[in-house]
């Protein structure tokens, strides 16, 4: 019987372990090969996540703007961004005052109601909540965690809520 013998392979030393250990060496091919798949699959991962981030504010815009005539209400938290007033009973409430609301130009559905507060972002609302809350400048946008986002006057909204803490 004759054995053959192969020439030994390149090796690596992997230091790190309790007992060091070799491994073969990659040819620089299939190295450039790994590395290039790896990269590959890192931008493709991150490229999801971006999507996933897109996606998750567009459904969080939407969850703020439901239209009114939907039969499923889901309670949501309160936005925590927006200024904090209370009812006598304690029950509180976000709300920003409306500067202004503007009809999109490129969607005659939607309208974008803009704040008298600083630093917050005009909201995006549509046709048939604007029928349904009938809102008015000067008036509020009111946030609370049982219902969609509504319309007060604001000669209503001060007679009941006062600048309170958040709970």
């Amino acid at each position: 019987m004759s054995t053959v013998k192969t020439p030994p392979a390149e090796t690596t030393v992997v230091k790190g372990t309790p007992a060091q250990t070799t491994q073969p060496k990659a040819s620089s091919g299939v190295l450039a090969a790994a590395q290039h798949k790896a990269a590959m699959k890192e931008e493709t991962k991150a490229q999801k996540t971006q999507e996933q981030l897109e996606k998750e504010k567009v459904d969080r815009e939407r969850e703020i703007m439901r239209d009114p005539h939907e039969t499923e209400k889901k309670a949501k938290a309160v936005p925590m961004s927006r200024p904090p007033y209370q009812d006598k009973d304690g029950n509180v409430v976000r709300a920003l005052r409306i500067k202004a609301i503007i009809p999109e130009a490129s969607n005659p559905t939607k309208s974008k109601v803009h704040f008298v507060e600083e630093g917050h972002s005009p909201v995006t609302v549509t046709a048939p909540w604007l029928t349904a809350h009938l809102p008015r400048p000067g008036g509020y946008l009111v946030f609370d965690q049982s219902s969609d986002p509504h319309f007060m006057a604001a000669q209503e909204f001060t007679e009941k809520y006062h600048r309170g803490r958040a709970a």
